[in-house]
This record gives C-alpha cells, sequence and structure tokens, in this order.
C-alpha cells in the first residue's frame, strides 16, 4: 500500500485562522491585568458618624467602558447581598432595606458623557458614603467593577465600628479594717472595643474588673475596683485610673484620693522634764491624727486624783501652778465618730528647778510597763529614769524614756 507524503508547511507562511481567536484571548486578558480596583483593606468609622468606603478603578483609561459598579455583602445571611449599584445609564440604587437609600450615597456619581435621553455616565471613583454608623454596619463590602473588554474587577474593605467611651472614677470612702475592700472605682462605659483599665499607686493593692453590656447595643462598660486593706495611712493617698482606647490619642489619666475613716491616734507632746514645785504655766497638747475630726477629749489621771491648779480646754492641759499632786500619770482620751483612741504621759515633778537637756529613745514595750515611783523621798530614782511617756494606738503600746 502507498503511503501518502506528508508536505512540509512552509516557514513564510502566515498563522492559519484558528490561531487568531488564540491571540485577541491572550491580548484581552493582558488588558484585564492591566485595570485594577484600588480599596482601603481597613476602615474604621465612629459609632452614630458618617464612613466613606473608598473604591477607585485604575488606571482610568478612556477605552475602558464601565457597565455597572456594585457594593456587596458577602458576609450576611440574607439573600439580597447587593447593598449598593450604579449604573452608568440609570444611576444610583440601593436594593436593601437595611442600610437604605436614607443611609446610603455614592460620594461622586461620575461626569456626564452627553445630553439627552440614554445619556451615559463614565464612573471611575464608586466611593462609598454611609451615615449613621450601627454595629451591624460591621463587616466586609466589596466593591465590584464590571467593565468591557477586560471584565469583573473587585477589592475588598473590612468596615470596624468603634465608640469611644465615657470614663470617671471616685473614691468608695470606707472605715479603718483588717481586711481588704474597694476603696476606689473607675468606670469606662460604652466602649467598643472593651477600654483598657489601670491604676497607677504607691500603694499596694489588687485590680478587680467586670464587664457588662454599654447603653448601647454591641457596646461594653468595663468596671475596675482598686482593692487593698484599708489602713489610717492610706487616708489621703492619691491614686490614678489609666484609661486606654484605640479611639483615644493617648491614654485618659483620672486622679482620685482616697478617703478611709479611722478612730483617733494619740499623742501627748509639751511635758520637757522639768516641772518642778512652784512652776507656772505648763502645757500637755493632745496632738490627735483621725478622720472624721474628733468629737471629745477626755483628761485625767492614773491615780484618779487630778489636780486642782490644771484646767483641761480641749486638747490642751494648762497648768497653773506645780505641786506634788501632778507627780502622776495623765492620759488623754480622744472621741470620734468610728471610735476612741488615748495616749499616757508620766510627770515627775522635781523639788526645785533644773534645766537638764536629755537625750530622748523609743523602744518598743514587749510586756507590760512597771510602775513608775514618784521623786518623794526617792532622788536615786529621777537619776536613772527621768520620764516614762505612754502612748496607745492602733500601731501598740510604745513608751519614750528619758534618761539623763
Amino acid at each position: 500500500m502507498a503511503r501518502a507524503a506528508a508536505l512540509p508547511p512552509s516557514r513564510l507562511s502566515p498563522p492559519t485562522l484558528p490561531l487568531l481567536p488564540l491571540l485577541l484571548l491572550l491580548l484581552r486578558e493582558t488588558r484585564a491585568q492591566d485595570v485594577r480596583v484600588r480599596v482601603a483593606a481597613e476602615v474604621r468609622g465612629h459609632l452614630g458618624d458618617t464612613v466613606e468606603l473608598p473604591c477607585h478603578l485604575l488606571p482610568p483609561a478612556p477605552e475602558v467602558r464601565v457597565s455597572q459598579v456594585t457594593w456587596l455583602r458577602l458576609d450576611t445571611p440574607e439573600d439580597n447581598q447587593n447593598v449598593a449599584i450604579f449604573h452608568p445609564q440609570y444611576g444610583p440604587s440601593f436594593p436593601r432595606a437595611k442600610p437604605g437609600k436614607e443611609r446610603l450615597s455614592f460620594v461622586k456619581p461620575g461626569q456626564s458623557t452627553g445630553s439627552g435621553p440614554g445619556t451615559e455616565v463614565e464612573v471611575r471613583d464608586a466611593t462609598l458614603a454611609l451615615r449613621g454608623l450601627t454595629v451591624e454596619d460591621e463587616g466586609n463590602y466589596t466593591c465590584e467593577f464590571a467593565t468591557f473588554p477586560q471584565g469583573t474587577s473587585r477589592g475588598v474593605t473590612w468596615l470596624r465600628v468603634i465608640a469611644e467611651p465615657q470614663n470617671h472614677a471616685e473614691t468608695q470612702e470606707v472605715t479603718l479594717s483588717l481586711e481588704p475592700v474597694p476603696v476606689a472605682r473607675c468606670v469606662s462605659a460604652g466602649g467598643r472595643p472593651p477600654a483598657r483599665v489601670s491604676w497607677l499607686s504607691p500603694l499596694d493593692g489588687e485590680t478587680r474588673e467586670s464587664q457588662v453590656s454599654g447603653p448601647v447595643p454591641g457596646t461594653v462598660t468595663v468596671t475596675s475596683r482598686f482593692t487593698l486593706v484599708p489602713l489610717g495611712r492610706a487616708d489621703g493617698v492619691k491614686i490614678t485610673c489609666r484609661v486606654e482606647h484605640e479611639s483615644f490619642k493617648e491614654p485618659v489619666l483620672l486622679p482620685v484620693t482616697l478617703s478611709v475613716r479611722y478612730p483617733p491616734e494619740v499623742s501627748i507632746s509639751g511635758y520637757d522634764d522639768n516641772w518642778y514645785i512652784g512652776r507656772s504655766e505648763a502645757t500637755l497638747n493632745c496632738d490627735v491624727r483621725s478622720k472624721p475630726e474628733p468629737t471629745g477629749y477626755d483628761w485625767s489621771t492614773t491615780s484618779g486624783v487630778f489636780p486642782a491648779s490644771a484646767v483641761a480646754q480641749g486638747p490642751k492641759l494648762i497648768v497653773h501652778s506645780v505641786d506634788k499632786l501632778f507627780n502622776t500619770t495623765f492620759i488623754c482620751t480622744v472621741t470620734n465618730a468610728v471610735g476612741t483612741g488615748h495616749a499616757e504621759q508620766v510627770v515627775l515633778v522635781r523639788g526645785s528647778h533644773c534645766r537638764v537637756r536629755v537625750p530622748t529613745a523609743v523602744l518598743p514595750l514587749t510586756s507590760s510597763p512597771r510602775r513608775v515611783p514618784t521623786l518623794q523621798n526617792q532622788e536615786s530614782a529621777s537619776r536613772s529614769l527621768r520620764s516614762t511617756h505612754l502612748s496607745f494606738g492602733s500601731g501598740g503600746l510604745m513608751a519614750t524614756l528619758l534618761k539623763s
């Protein structure tokens, strides 16, 4: 059987007709790659405000014909995902009830290419404005350009809805206690996302935080309480609540002054270890630190005998003339609305005037103090023990020994 000889094609012959559609398709794909949609990856908007979602067709070549622009929400369960549509001939439309035409608009609807019926509008900027932002508006928005001959190009923008919180801090007045209690509170209300709350304090304390739904759906109210063991030394101390949120340019600082109610802490001053028989105008002072202020002072002695020449005037005990009856221990008792505190001062009366300057030392008492001998016929005792100052308060019993 004879075989047909195959003729080799000429190298100079033009391409056959089936190759032309393929070349046109390749040319079309090359041009499609040159056209793109530019959008913002993320846009933040404040609750209740107006936000713009930018969308531009690049490059704005005149040979590219836009047949339609569509904004879509693909992350919602609704059947109609089209949020906004702009047609070059029929203009804008807003198919969905929410957000709807009352809250949506195209920022730059385009320029007309002519006049009369059937006139089309060139669309290169499809930026969408959304008014009265709600929490439900947060999500992914897709801007889609349908063009000829390039085809469809799209870009996706994530819209975040934030809400600036309202902040305030306040002290919580407490009474002296050995158990930790909240002494200050800081509230950041209606934030989206929730605010970050912390405390700046020179005192050791703990923070306890809680979150509840804010006044507007989708917002959060954060409450932080500063807790410590409330002792008298904490009264009047300033601490600061620090609130951070992405809507703030810098953290909000809210100072608070602590308020602790505690019973009187009492000490006695004015005794100079130079009380002698016949001395006039000597004074003892009852020094008090308390909250609230003292409501009463009471002066007494451990012997039960109160010298007639001593006159109590509130926190002062004024002595007109020193005699042997002053050779005793004086007690100042102070009362306020919380409780009572007192201090004791031992007085040693000399037989004659003596100018003596003595150093002092403060020592803790680990047991009950001994009875202090008087100077009546005991000169040796006066050389070893000049005076003892006893103070009773929340810190325990202390004694001041004055020695020559």
